[in-house]
Formats: C-alpha cells, sequence, structure tokens
C-alpha cells in the first residue's frame, strides 16, 4: 500500500493530476467494455464506421449485381462492428448478408463496366442501413 501511494505522489507532482497511478490512451490498443454490458460503457455508444454504401442509381440504373454484392459484403463489416461493441446480433440479421449474395448470384448481368465496391462513397451505419432499405424497397417495385 504504501508503494501505491508512494507512486500517486510521484504522479500527482509530475503531473499535477492527483491519485492517478497510470493511464491508457486508447487509440493504439482496444480498451474493451466492462462484462456486465455495454450500457455501462459511455466510450462506445454508436458505431463510428463506415460503409461503402450503394446508390438507389447504382442499383436501378448501372450494376444491380455489384450493389447487392457490395451490400452483401458491408453487411458482414456492419455485424462484425455490432459484435466488436458488444451488441447483440439476432439470427435474421447474422443471414442478412447471405440472402443479399443469393439474390445477387440470380441477376444475370454483366459486372464488366460496373465500380468496384470500394469506389463506392462511405456513408455512416444509419445511412448505410437506409440505403438498403431503399434498395430493398426499389426490388420489389421492380421484380415482384
Amino acid at each position: 500500500m504504501a508503494e501505491a501511494q508512494a507512486t500517486a505522489h510521484c504522479k500527482s507532482t509530475t503531473h499535477l493530476v492527483p491519485q492517478v497511478y497510470g493511464a491508457l490512451e486508447g487509440t493504439r490498443m482496444p480498451i474493451l467494455p466492462p462484462s456486465g454490458g455495454y450500457r455501462d460503457y459511455s466510450h462506445k455508444e454508436k458505431l463510428n464506421c463506415s460503409l461503402y454504401t450503394p446508390t438507389d442509381q447504382d442499383f436501378e440504373q448501372t450494376c444491380p449485381k455489384s450493389a447487392l454484392k457490395c451490400f452483401a459484403n458491408e453487411t458482414k463489416v456492419l455485424i462484425q462492428e455490432w459484435e466488436d461493441v458488444n451488441f447483440r446480433v439476432v439470427r435474421p440479421y447474422r443471414n442478412l448478408s447471405k440472402k443479399l449474395e443469393i439474390l445477387s448470384a440470380k441477376l444475370n448481368q454483366s459486372e464488366s463496366e460496373c465500380r468496384q465496391c470500394e469506389f463506392l462513397n462511405e456513408q455512416n451505419a444509419e445511412t448505410f442501413l437506409k440505403q438498403l432499405k431503399s434498395t430493398v424497397e426499389m426490388m420489389n417495385r421492380l421484380y415482384c
């Protein structure tokens, strides 16, 4: 106990912050949330990821097959991000990327003139999901 108090005193006189034994910056190594759940962890309240996001035009007018493939791949990334911040991912979301891959395989279209997914604009998770919903609704209008 005396050693800890001596270390704290030394650090407080050096850095002018009392009772500090050490600190982590958090950018070079991840700081994991408490095992009790993510709600107690205020540092990662929202997803902070960017996802390549096809637009309605990419799907409808240009390349529906590659747009669906891109949505499928980026959905995998999004699910991994959810799991990384300890959100529980329900089963239908886990299967979403696989279903999008199946749909894209059913489209008979050449992808030679399509943009690669990595060349599309990056959007936050909320915008990505809104665009995915819009694309699925468009598919229903066009093909159902």
